[in-house]
C-alpha cells in the first residue's frame, strides 16, 4: 500500500473509532463507498483495537484484585530452602 492509503486508514479509524452503532456504520459507509479494500482494512483494525481493549480490561480487573488481597494481608512470606515464596493463605 502507498503512504496516502495508510493515512487514509488510519484516518477512517480514528473517526470510526469515536462512533458506535449506526452512526459507525454511516461514517464507514460515507468514508469507503465502493473501496471495499479501505472498509476491510479499517473494520480489521476496529476489531483488533476492540480485542486488544479487551484484553486490556481484563488484565486491568486483574491486577485491582491483586492489589485488593495485598492490601488485606492475604498472601504472607516464608521461606524454603532458603528461597522466599509467596503463597495465598
Amino acid at each position: 500500500m502507498k503512504p496516502a492509503e495508510w493515512n487514509q486508514i488510519f484516518e477512517v479509524f480514528h473517526a470510526a473509532r469515536e462512533k458506535s452503532g449506526g452512526e459507525r456504520v454511516m461514517l464507514l459507509d460515507s468514508a469507503c463507498g465502493e473501496n471495499t479494500l479501505l472498509g476491510k482494512a479499517v473494520e480489521e483494525l476496529l476489531g483488533r483495537a476492540n480485542l486488544f481493549l479487551g484484553l486490556l480490561h481484563v488484565a486491568f480487573d486483574l491486577l485491582l484484585i491483586l492489589l485488593q488481597k495485598l492490601r488485606r494481608g492475604c498472601f504472607k512470606a516464608h521461606h524454603e530452602n532458603g528461597l522466599r515464596i509467596r503463597g495465598a493463605h
